[in-house]
């Protein structure tokens, strides 16, 4: 009997139970099917918003706000632990979902997706060892800063320093824990992190917080760039995250106060109040203190805005010093670029710091293949030698006091085609407050004319005085030996005589007339008193003149000359000086016994004139020279007889005044030709 009702009992239910299984049949299907979505989180050390703890999982302001979305959205999620920089490279190849507490930047942008709604706002900050006075970005010149490899702050901090033109040391780190320690251990003199960071973790490495921060930026949740889940997990985090604001009781708020000291009250919640009401003895204690918790919010709220708005001004105030600043660089960078001298700052143990375009130009390098470098390594040895000597001999001067006390040197450089140039060097001590020696500023100049120009000025007192002495001795002599000569002795030589005189005083005339016609010509321009010329007349006037000096060297001349020549238009004094200056210098250079030969020809619309010599010949080397005014050949057996460097410059100048051309064809040893050419009829 039992049995029987047990079974009838049972087919009574046979209906309900189906009926069960009909409806829980797609609801267990569905959750079946649709599994869990595994979220890939890469996690690094930036307590308080996010850090991975030693059981594989990770605590944080992110972590408590991504769990709460996870719990909602039905996510997996699967913590990866990182340092920052490589968790963007994995990030960005894939192996990530998402990054935690990633500052958003345009050129983030381009390589990322991120949120829309930003999660906290954050500066980035300097911080120093204890009692290193650095007040500003200028006073960590040359100093070690520690910094995290693709962070944000990193990049802007080199970027900043970069427009002020401060150079210093970067020292790469894997987070900002090790940014710390490296300040505090004396690595690095000082470490560049975020603010938030800082505030909680500077006091635990006994380093201090600067006045130098910067570039405020929003952190947000960072994504592989166009992943295909990236449209549902951005969605999700945002409207999330926009629900959280908007609710001051919410998680975000209540993360704030936990991970970030900023203290806020939660609304009661709704079930409570209603319990509340429920029990009229204690409604009015718990209304109370909760306008009184209110109250403390918005005096809290006032007090964040009124810190936020002195942040604000701030950052404001420090833009507009770092830009006064940048603007100051940029004009003294200007003013010192447009200086021709050579510019260079150097600290005390001789290494460049900076240099003008000057000297860039100079040496044909950057301001980064010169900057770190000493002289030795920039020019040979004896140079280099030379200017560090300089540069201690300064630096020794002690007992200077401070101001600016040049100390001066001439040395010999190398320009970037090879050629070498003279250069006044002047290096001076830079002194700091307290007259601390900052380093060295060099100013070089070149004065490689300036030489030139007083080695002309001896050569040609040299020139003159020995041009002016031999004739002068020559009538000397002359008027001794006649003078103790009886009268009737003297009558029969005076022909001797006067001509002695007549050819040392034309040669002192010639010498002054070359140097008052260079002088002339130096200051005005060739006045040309232009008549039809036969130029072989001319020539043979001028050769009627040197014969005398000729035949004392046992010289002749010789003339090849077309029986008919085009009339010149041209000045016949000077013409005559154009070619005394050439046959004197063809007579002096010619050995005894030699021959001057003149050849005149026509070539199309110009007369053309050669005078050749068996001289000595001329090194192709002073060739292009030899029409410059005071120059005399380099050699001893052509300086010797080589006059005041005067002559070949006239020439040139009064035929090219002319409308002509002069030049030179010359061997060693196989004598001299010199052409010149006019062109024939009215110039």
């Amino acid at each position: 009997m039992k049995s029987v009702l047990s079974k009838s009992s049972l087919l009574r239910h046979v209906p309900i139970l189906l009926l069960l299984c009909i409806l829980l049949c797609p609801f267990m299907g569905s959750h079946s099917a649709q599994a869990a979505q595994v979220v890939r989180v890469g996690i690094y050390d930036n307590n308080p918003l996010v850090e991975p703890t030693p059981s594989g999982g990770a605590n944080g302001f992110y972590i408590d706000l991504l769990q709460a979305i996870a719990h909602e959205e039905g996510w997996q999620l699967q913590y990866v632990p990182v340092i920052f920089a490589d968790g963007l490279d994995r990030l960005e190849k894939g192996e990530l979902d998402l990054m935690t507490a990633v500052a958003y930047s345009e050129e983030r942008a381009a390589r990322f997706d991120f949120t829309q709604e930003a999660v906290l706002i954050n500066w980035g900050q300097v911080y120093l060892q204890k009692g290193f006075p650095a007040r500003s970005y200028i006073d960590l010149r040359a100093k070690t800063i520690a910094m995290c490899r693709d962070d944000t702050y990193t990049i802007k901090f080199t970027s900043l320093m970069d427009d002020f033109q401060v150079p210093f040391r970067s020292m790469e780190v894997e987070d900002y824990s090790h940014a710390l320690a490296a300040v505090s251990e004396g690595l690095a003199d000082a470490c560049v992190i975020s603010r938030l960071f800082g505030d909680i973790h500077a006091k635990d490495f006994n380093v201090a917080a600067s006045d130098m921060i910067f570039n405020p930026i929003e952190l947000r949740f960072a994504l592989p760039k166009n992943a295909p889940v990236n449209s549902a997990l951005i969605a999700a985090l945002d409207n999330h995250l926009k629900a959280f604001k908007a609710d001051e009781s919410s998680l975000y708020y209540q993360a704030v106060d936990r991970y970030l000291g900023v203290k806020r009250v939660a609304r009661l919640p709704d079930w409570l109040i209603g319990v509340l009401a429920a029990v009229a003895g204690m409604l009015f204690l718990f209304v109370g203190i909760a306008f009184l918790l209110r109250f403390q919010v918005r005096a809290r709220t006032v007090q964040l805005s009124r810190r936020n708005e002195e942040l604000q001004a701030e950052v404001a105030h420090r833009a507009r010093v770092e830009q006064n600043l940048r603007e100051a660089q940029e004009r003294l960078t200007l003013l010192v670029n447009a200086l021709p001298d050579l510019v260079i700052l150097k600290d005390p143990t001789g290494r460049y710091l900076s240099t003008n375009l000057a000297f860039r130009s100079f040496l044909g390098k950057s301001q980064e293949e010169i900057e770190g470098k000493t002289a030795a390594d920039l020019f040979p040895a004896a140079t280099a030698q030379s200017l560090e000597e300089a540069g201690q001999s300064a630096l020794g001067a002690s007992d200077d006091p401070p101001g600016w006390n040049p100390h001066r040197v001439e040395v010999v450089l190398q320009r970037k085609d090879g050629a070498q140039a003279t250069f006044e060097v002047i290096h001076a001590v830079v002194r700091g407050e307290g007259g601390i020696i900052l380093g060295l500023i060099g100013i070089a100049r070149d004065i490689s004319e300036r030489k030139q120009s007083e080695r002309l000025k001896e050569d040609l007192l040299y020139a003159v005085s020995h041009e002016m002495k031999t004739p002068l001795q020559v009538m000397l002599a002359a008027q001794e030996l006649y003078a103790g000569q009886p009268a009737t002795e003297f009558l029969k030589r005076q022909a001797q005589f006067w001509e002695l005189l007549q050819r040392n005083l034309s040669r002192l005339r010639q010498l002054l007339d070359n140097f008052l016609d260079s002088q002339k010509l130096t200051h005005e321009t060739l006045a040309l008193q232009l008549e039809p010329l036969d130029l072989r007349r001319i020539m043979e006037e001028t050769m009627e003149e040197c014969q005398s000096s000729a035949k004392l060297r046992s010289v002749s001349f010789n003339v090849k000359c077309p029986d008919s020549l085009p009339m010149i238009s041209a000045d016949p004094k000077l013409l005559r000086q154009v070619f005394t200056n050439l046959y004197s210098n063809a007579v002096r250079f010619s050995p005894k016994g030699g021959r001057i030969l003149t050849v005149f020809s026509q070539e199309g619309q110009s007369l053309e004139v050669r005078i050749a010599d068996d001289g000595p010949g001329i090194p192709e080397e002073e060739m292009p020279r030899l029409f410059e005014r005071f120059y005399r050949p380099l050699s001893s057996q052509q300086r010797a007889s080589s006059g005041t460097g005067l002559g070949l410059y006239l020439c040139r100048v009064i035929l090219e005044g002319h409308g002509g051309a002069i030049r030179l064809q010359s061997q060693p040893g196989q004598g001299t030709t010199v052409i010149f050419t006019l062109p024939c009829g009215q110039i």
